[in-house]
């Protein structure tokens, strides 16, 4: 992933490894080749529609974190402000 989009480092037919070159994933007409080296490679960065995110449940990280802190207040007894306990 380069520039937050995705290149292809794309060897062309019938051309020696000089004339290899990153090819932005949007300028890449070969829908065929691309498929073939998901399949290759399945664990390499994709491109996500936006669409996609819109069924995702989201919650705002500061609320997640204040969750979890009031969470470890009630589960441990202490305090999770940081302040030391008293003996």
């Amino acid at each position: 992933m380069r520039y937050r989009s995705i290149w292809f480092f794309v060897r062309w037919k019938g051309y020696d490894p000089s004339h290899d070159q990153w090819v932005k994933h949007s300028d890449i007409f070969a829908e065929d080749a691309v498929a073939a080296f998901y399949r290759k490679y399945p664990g390499n960065p994709h491109i996500i529609a936006a669409t996609v995110f819109d069924s995702l449940p989201f919650q705002h990280p500061s609320a997640t974190i204040r969750t979890l802190r009031r969470g470890a207040a009630i589960q441990g007894g202490g305090d999770v402000r940081g302040t030391p306990a008293s003996d």
